[in-house]
């Protein structure tokens, strides 16, 4: 499909971070995704932010709603 590629450059960059992995589907065209990570390392979400994938807040943890708002900005929709 036209998305195998873009999801595979998005799971070689969650996989190549230390605690995070990455699966994903693709069924009756609808990708669902599922992102592991493993927080009890501090620099997880540093590094999760600084590969572009997630926002940070300014307690440096991972802000859910920066986050969903990036995605928007990607043109991702919300259900």
């Amino acid at each position: 499909t036209d998305l195998q590629m873009p999801i595979a450059n998005v799971k070689l960059k969650y996989d190549s971070i230390m605690g995070v992995s990455y699966d994903s589907n693709v069924a009756n065209g609808i990708l669902t995704e599922t992102i592991t990570m493993d927080f009890t390392s501090p620099s997880t979400a540093k590094a999760i932010s600084e590969a572009g994938l997630m926002k940070i807040d300014g307690e440096g943890t991972i802000s859910f709603a920066k986050t969903i708002e990036n995605m928007k900005t990607l043109g991702f929709t919300e259900k």
